[in-house]
C-alpha cells in the first residue's frame, strides 16, 4: 500500500479542495522561512473557467509568481498509478518571446509526503535563487529548508 495524499482529488471535490488547502498551507509556511519569497503572490495562474466552475484537473494545484523577479512555479498533481511515485520538474518559459515573458518552475508529482518535500525544497531554491541547485547524485539530499523549520506532514495537518 501506498501513502498517496488525497489519491481520488479528480474524483472527489472535497480531497481536490483538501490538496489546494494543503498547498496554501504550505505556501504560507514556506514564506515565513524564505525572506526573499515577499514579492511572490498565489495564486498566479487561473484555476476556474470563465464563468466560474472550477477546473479541478490538477493543473495546476498550485502556482505562484514572482513578477519583480519574472519567476513562476507552477505545480501538476498526477492521480496515482499503480507503483507510480511520480515526480518530475523542468524549467520553461512562460509566454515566451512576449513582454510578460518568465522562467516557470514547473513540477509534476503524484501526492505523497516525500515528493510534497521535494517539491517544497525546489520551490525553495527557485525563490531563494532563481535556479535549482541539485546535491550529488541522489539530487535530494536536504528535503526540509534551510535552518531548523520542519514541515508537519499531511497526517500531523489532519489532526491538528
Amino acid at each position: 500500500m501506498h501513502d498517496y495524499l488525497y489519491p481520488k482529488f479528480l474524483e472527489d471535490a472535497h480531497e481536490y479542495v483538501a490538496a489546494e488547502r494543503l498547498w496554501q498551507s504550505r505556501w504560507s509556511d514556506l514564506l515565513r522561512y524564505t525572506p526573499e519569497g515577499h514579492s511572490w503572490k498565489s495564486p498566479w495562474l487561473a484555476t476556474a473557467f470563465a464563468d466560474g466552475t472550477p477546473m479541478r484537473d490538477g493543473n495546476p494545484i498550485f502556482s505562484a509568481v514572482s513578477p519583480n523577479e519574472r519567476l513562476g512555479v507552477r505545480v501538476i498533481q498526477l492521480e496515482p498509478a499503480s507503483n507510480d511515485r511520480g515526480f518530475s520538474f523542468w524549467v520553461d518559459k512562460f509566454a515566451k518571446d512576449q513582454p510578460e515573458e518568465l522562467s516557470e518552475l514547473v513540477i509534476t508529482y503524484v501526492m505523497t509526503d516525500e515528493n510534497l518535500l521535494k517539491a517544497l525544497d525546489l520551490i525553495r531554491q527557485w525563490i531563494r535563487f532563481g535556479e535549482i541547485r541539485l546535491k550529488g547524485d541522489a539530487g535530494f539530499e536536504e528535503l526540509r529548508p534551510e535552518g531548523s523549520a520542519r514541515f508537519p506532514s499531511a497526517l500531523e495537518l489532519a489532526c491538528a
